[in-house]
């Protein structure tokens, strides 16, 4: 009888030091809202390899200032200057993910096909969205584990 007694409160003891334990877990975050950014591209004739083109803002339309355009597969980044211009050189004809962004603005990105007798010219328009500094997938919420867990 003594022996039941004193794993009956052995077992409430882990039950009770079970639910007051704590664990951590990052909260969901909304998706984002539908965005007017894209890029619009052509094949030019041309002997050199370069993705060249103009980075504007969709409204009003002006040249985005010290924005950056990048080709994620070489990992070939170029600031825009004050212009809105950019002008990259590839190594290789094939296909290639540009990706525009900017502080405050929604990013755009496109797979363009360089061939080797054309180089390519891009129009990007990103749209000017502000930033949302809410901890969104960063900010961890303290909720009580389950009795069951002991991890």
């Amino acid at each position: 009888m003594r022996l039941r007694s004193l794993g009956q409160s052995l077992g409430l003891l882990a039950l009770g030091a079970a639910c007051h334990r704590y664990e951590y877990r990052r909260d969901s975050c909304p998706p984002d809202a539908p965005s007017r950014s894209a890029v619009a591209w052509q094949l030019v004739r041309s002997d050199s390899l370069t993705i060249s083109g103009r980075v504007l803002a969709v409204d009003p339309t002006y040249p985005i200032r010290y924005a950056g355009v990048r080709l994620l597969e070489v990992g070939l980044e170029q600031p825009i200057g004050a212009d809105g211009t950019f002008r990259l050189v590839v190594p290789s004809p094939g296909r290639y993910t540009l990706l525009a962004r900017s502080i405050g603005y929604v990013a755009a990105r496109a797979v363009v096909d360089v061939r080797g007798d054309s180089s390519v010219v891009a129009l990007v328009a990103l749209e000017q969205r502000p930033i949302v500094l809410d901890g969104c997938g960063y900010a961890l919420r303290q909720v009580r584990k389950p009795w069951w867990k002991w991890w």
